[in-house]
């Protein structure tokens, strides 16, 4: 049987995986504070789906992951497992860029399951997703970011260049 050909990037797929769980845990732990605070339910009372899942405590989820993707570079997953959110030139991504990313996630992780998501980075060159394609955004190890290699992206060819060791 033959083996396929090496990715031209890493994709992370273990350590984005991770970090995924680690923001949908968070992200529902959140949702249901926000439940329990805007229901003013006493504790013991069960929430039905459309409670936990009010516009109110989707919007602040929603902004959660805007915001400390847009100051960090990561999402607290992302910091968990090393990860950093950067534009294709290494810079740190704008606000606009991290929405449309974060926007995509409903279709390519929360409607699909993530399966959507697992395809489209095994499959680019650059390991992107649909939302990182859409705003021109890369996952990047943390140690890569450190080494001061911003040249890692080779746009014209549409393939990273820095040694998979590093990725």
């Amino acid at each position: 049987m033959d083996t396929p050909p090496p990715l031209k990037g890493s994709p992370h797929l273990g350590k984005r995986g991770i970090a995924t769980f680690i923001d949908c845990t968070l992200g529902l732990m959140l949702l249901f504070g926000c439940a329990c605070l805007l229901q003013g339910k006493p504790a013991g009372q069960a929430y039905t789906l459309g409670q936990l899942f009010n516009p109110i405590a989707l919007g602040i989820y929603f902004a959660s992951l805007v915001l400390t993707e847009y100051f960090f570079a990561a999402t607290p997953g992302h910091l968990a497992t090393g990860l950093r959110v950067v534009r294709t030139d290494g810079s740190k991504p704008g606000l606009i860029q991290v929405f449309k990313r974060r926007l995509a996630d409903c279709i390519e992780l929360y409607l699909t399951l993530g399966i959507l998501a697992v395809f489209l980075v095994r499959e680019s060159a650059l390991a992107q997703r649909l939302g990182d394609r859409w705003a021109g955004l890369l996952v990047r190890d943390h140690k890569l970011i450190q080494s001061g290699d911003s040249d890692m992206v080779d746009t014209a060819n549409n393939t990273i260049t820095a040694p998979l060791e590093l990725l």
